[in-house]
């Protein structure tokens, strides 16, 4: 009995010292054109270390596509690019060492989007996270209520009726703005600014501006302007104040 397994046991050692060791793979990422945008199929691959990758960058488009590959640098890794011609070669790389290797088009990519993939090798540990202000929450998916933004609102508030009469208690002012703006009040007397009060105000506007108190007696120039809330700015209304 010890002597068949002994010889089942000698067999044993024998297939497997026979059993030749596993073959590095090779896999083949090629091109997708049938979008409005051209794109690598697949475009993300998952090998182990020692395995290739294969890019066939042959076009199939009327006229042909130049096509190209070029990696993205990698702290610690080897970095590589295959050049595009006609009629284009296949481009063939062997990552040895685990990670996350980036590759894109340099014709139809900007390095991280458009035409570009990933080969992750091993198991690489994960990505760093991205920092807290370009991280997506769960309220971000709530909705927007948006007020009045720059760029989509390009037409400028009016100014009318812009009256400054002088009162007891400061001057009296009155204009009406054709919507929402913050109306800046300037009071000048020669030729500088020595008072300056703003207002928030919509349509028609009346009051009493008591900043207009600690101005000395003399004659002043009214200057009014208002910008809305995107930004867009009046025209500047003049008024003329005398104060005894």
């Amino acid at each position: 009995m010890k002597r068949r397994h002994a010889v089942l046991l000698g067999c044993a050692l024998s297939l497997a010292a026979a059993a030749p060791a596993a073959a590095a793979a090779e896999i083949t990422i090629g091109t997708d054109e049938t979008g409005l945008n051209p794109i690598w199929s697949p475009a993300t691959v998952t090998i182990a270390p020692g395995d290739s990758v294969r890019w066939n960058l042959t076009s199939v488009a009327a006229p042909p596509l130049k096509h190209d590959v070029a990696s993205i640098t990698v702290a610690g890794h080897d970095s590589w690019s295959f050049e595009a011609t006609y009629p284009a070669p296949e481009g063939r790389f062997t990552f040895t060492a685990p990670g996350r290797y980036r590759f894109y088009c340099r014709f139809h990519s900007s390095g991280t989007t458009g035409m570009a993939g990933t080969v992750v090798v091993g198991n690489p540990p994960p990505a760093p996270l991205p920092p807290l202000s370009e991280q997506k929450f769960a309220n971000d998916a709530g909705p927007v209520t948006v007020l009045e933004t720059g760029g989509l609102d390009t037409t400028r508030p009016k100014l009318s009726g812009v009256r400054v009469r002088r009162a007891a208690r400061g001057a009296r002012i009155r204009f009406r703005v054709s919507e929402r703006s913050l109306v800046t009040v300037r009071f000048r007397r020669g030729g500088k600014i020595v008072r300056t009060v703003k207002l928030n105000a919509a349509g028609s506007y009346h009051g009493t501006l008591r900043a207009a108190r600690r101005l000395r007696a003399g004659r002043y120039r009214v200057t009014l302007q208002a910008e809305d809330l995107a930004g867009n700015r009046s025209g500047l209304r003049t008024a003329r104040l005398a104060l005894r």
